[in-house]
């Protein structure tokens, strides 16, 4: 084990991530047990004695409310990509280069006292929010009604798998830049990409072709956008219970973790092979790696492109499509000419 992850090495990122540690489990704790405690004293103020009818109304409140993550999922995304962050900005810096550098550790221990780091606060902060989730679960357990104590760990397990993905992605676009900051941009950017850009095509052929939304190509669209959509491998569905009683369920479990774990696994092989590879005396520049020029510099311009079109052309044209096609070569050409500019500013 040392070998794999020396000591000195675990413990400066774990000076660097500890504060993310603290944040993370501090905000699951307050969107967790301390929700759920305030939600629970409502319920007990609009009781008025009717037991069948406040079972009946209530009966999988505390489900809905893990399942239901509203906007917990967007401020744990952002909280990641705060984590990453922090694992990465030292390591960018001239004078912290230079000493990791001349220190005996491989690119692949540094990597992997990275990626293990960044797990075990997010898995510790998990852990700790589904711990107390049990406390309140059993302490309050002639509450719960219909909501079995098994939703606790599906939740938790399938939600920390979810936050592991996120995060081996983000590491991975830090891995492939050079600059911290610009990576903890370009990252969240970069993950909703696909989608944008399958949604984007979806609503540009529907308006060229004038063709129905539930014509095969588009539907086709619509499906894709959702795989490749992140919220969509935690998506809730619902069903209707003997007493027609609606109340959220995860199906598919088995592939869900299935795709979030391949989505893990890759995306960490392909960060240890960039780390591994990467020239250290580029950190600083945008790009750790020139090939990924043109993957940046026509994929802003596409974006771009398409996010004219859709919002100007689309929707103010009236149904004019030479302004269309206008917006879409404009915009392509003006983030071709962006894109390289922002690049060549970052070459040394």
């Amino acid at each position: 084990m040392k070998k794999l992850f020396p000591r000195a090495l675990l413990y400066k990122e774990w000076k660097n991530a500890r504060w993310a540690l603290i944040t993370i489990t501090l905000f699951m704790v307050l969107t967790g047990p301390f929700e759920a405690a305030q939600q629970l004293g409502s319920i007990k103020k609009i009781v008025t004695g009717n037991e069948i009818m406040v079972a009946r109304r209530f009966a999988y409140w505390f489900k809905e409310f893990l399942y239901e993550g509203g906007g917990y999922f967007a401020w744990l995304f952002i909280l990641t990509i705060g984590l990453t962050l922090l694992l990465f900005y030292q390591d960018r810096q001239e004078t912290t280069v230079s000493l990791v550098s001349s220190m005996p550790f491989t690119r692949k221990q540094a990597y992997s006292a990275k990626w293990l780091m960044g797990v075990g606060v997010l898995t510790g902060a998990f852990l700790i929010n589904g711990l107390l989730l049990t406390g309140f679960y059993f302490a309050n357990s002639n509450w719960m009604f219909s909501t079995p104590y098994g939703a606790i760990p599906i939740c938790t397990a399938l939600h920390l798998t979810f936050t592991v993905a996120i995060f081996s992605f983000l590491l991975f676009v830090q891995c492939v830049m050079g600059h911290a900051v610009a990576a903890a941009v370009v990252g969240p950017i970069a993950s909703l990409v696909p989608m944008f850009v399958v949604t984007g095509l979806q609503e540009i052929i529907c308006y060229f072709w004038q063709l129905s939304y539930d014509n095969n190509l588009l539907q086709w669209f619509d499906r894709l956008g959702n795989a490749l959509t992140w919220p969509y491998l935690v998506e809730i569905a619902y069903a209707l219970n003997a007493a027609g009683i609606h109340y959220p369920f995860y199906d598919n479990l088995p592939r869900r973790f299935f795709i979030l774990i391949t989505i893990t696994v890759i995306f960490t092989l392909l960060g240890c092979r960039a780390y591994r590879e990467s020239a250290v005396e580029k950190s600083g520049q945008l790009l750790m790696f020139p090939f990924l020029e043109p993957v940046l510099i026509y994929g802003f311009a596409l974006c771009l492109s398409l996010l004219l079109v859709l919002f100007f052309g689309i929707s103010y044209s009236h149904d004019n499509k030479l302004i269309a096609n206008v917006l879409l070569f404009v915009g392509f050409g003006g983030g071709w000419l962006i894109a390289r500019q922002v690049v060549a500013y970052f070459r040394p």
